[in-house]
């Protein structure tokens, strides 16, 4: 019956592709930061016409919790110190940005937070607009990029029924939601039951890998319906998990119009900012490739040097690159100028390069049959290569999940996601 049940949910999910690691699968284990003194450089993005205000001069004391910087969204400091400079560094989706460079007063830990929603604080006594306030001062950014704020203001007037949860890895060694949840499942469904009730929602699911043994007196407490799900790629995508629940009579094809979907880290960070007031300084990161002996998923501070990260990771053997998101779609970075963002999710160290020169296409068709938005991606490369951007649009420019499987696929090695991404950028006058 297991058997039955679990072959049911891998054939619910169309085309796309059971991805192999890269390199060694990471435990659910989170590692604590303990005794870091070296300094901070907290990234301070700007949006366009709206210039980052930065609160503090050279040689200033901060404490934790201060706000640094409003970018239009405060920047909290993680920890007491000095103020040393400003700078600049890299993050990832924005590349170069300011950043204030702090020295910690003392050895900084991080702590694995425990949570207070369980039992002592029912999301029903938090009044909505009371959440939305609450929000707009933490400045939580979701792992799309998109600030929380925005995205919960933008989706209140769409009558909102159903909020789910998406706990699908990125990719196989990415686990990185399946950890957290497996970690702290009290705070993921107190954050998941807070939104539902933010938007007077009338279901909350937690869309769950169907391999993990989840939680289950969190899910009844909440009242949660909890719905196993394929770890065929890109499951992580919200238009792929609405897919596969409308494929699987979860939700209704009607639904997935009135359905908002969120990531694991994000539901956590809800719960701490809204039920004990702790802002969003610290990131779960996961360290992972086929360079990387010891993969896990690190809790560290917003602002720490990526080249700190691998040296606590203890990432020593050569490697060739390191990527910044998914080794799909992600970009390589230089660690000695990058630093965590605040919506980072992980790194992948890549030993070996692929080499594979871009050629002519060899009408296989692979692209056309791993597109999970069912597109013709040479097609669009096509057109995009003669500049004609408004005809691949067209040809549905705008319905790519960018999720990099034309690339992947290729046996020709054409950079289809990198030419789509470059036309989407040119026609938002970006």
């Amino acid at each position: 019956m297991n058997f039955l049940k679990r072959h049911n949910i891998e054939r619910n999910f169309p085309r796309g592709i059971y991805l192999s690691p890269l390199g060694e699968i990471p435990s659910f284990e989170i590692t604590e930061l303990d005794g870091y003194t070296g300094n901070l450089f907290i990234p301070v993005p700007e949006y366009e016409g709206m210039p980052a205000e930065i609160k503090n001069n050279d040689g200033s004391r901060v404490s934790a919790g201060e706000v640094l910087a409003c970018s239009p969204e405060p920047i909290y400091s993680p920890c007491d110190g000095e103020i040393v400079s400003l700078t600049y560094c890299q993050i990832q989706k924005y590349g170069e940005c300011r950043a204030i460079c702090i020295k910690p007063s003392k050895s900084f830990c991080t702590r694995i937070y425990v949570g207070h929603g369980n039992k002592s604080v029912m999301p029903e006594k938090t009044d909505s607009s009371y959440i939305l306030e609450l929000i707009s001062k933490t400045g939580i950014v979701c792992s799309d990029g998109v600030l929380l704020y925005d995205k919960l203001c933008e989706l209140k007037s769409k009558h909102i029924r159903i909020v789910i949860a998406n706990a699908a890895s990125p990719e196989p060694d990415i686990n990185t939601p399946a950890a957290i949840l497996n970690s702290y499942p009290d705070i993921v469904y107190t954050g998941l039951a807070l939104m539902k009730h933010f938007f007077e929602a009338e279901t909350a699911i937690m869309a769950y890998p169907n391999e993990l043994e989840i939680d289950t007196e969190n899910p009844d407490n909440w009242q949660v319906l909890t719905v196993p799900i394929s770890e065929k790629y890109p499951q992580y995508h919200p238009k792929c998990v609405l897919q596969t629940l409308c494929r699987q009579s979860v939700i209704s094809r009607k639904d997935t119009e009135h359905s908002v979907v969120f990531d694991i880290q994000t539901l956590a960070l809800i719960e701490r900012a809204i039920l004990a007031g702790i802002n969003p300084t610290e990131r779960i990161v996961t360290v992972c490739g086929d360079a990387v002996d010891n993969p896990g998923h690190y809790l560290v501070p917003v602002g720490l040097p990526v080249s700190e990260l691998l040296e606590i990771a203890q990432v020593k053997n050569h490697y060739e690159c390191i990527v910044a998101g998914r080794s799909l779609t992600g970009a390589a970075v230089d660690p000695a100028r990058t630093v965590i963002g605040p919506f980072c999710e992980s790194y992948v160290v890549i030993k070996e390069s692929s080499r594979n020169a871009p050629d002519r296409c060899l009408n296989c068709g692979r692209c056309i049959e791993f597109c999970p938005a069912a597109l013709d991606p040479i097609r669009l490369n096509d057109l995009i290569e003669l500049q004609d951007f408004i005809k691949a649009e067209q040809y549905g420019l705008f319905d790519c999940l960018e999720c990099g499987l034309c690339s992947y696929c290729c046996p020709a090695g054409l950079k289809i996601l990198e030419n789509i991404k470059m036309a989407k950028r040119i026609k938002d006058g970006k």
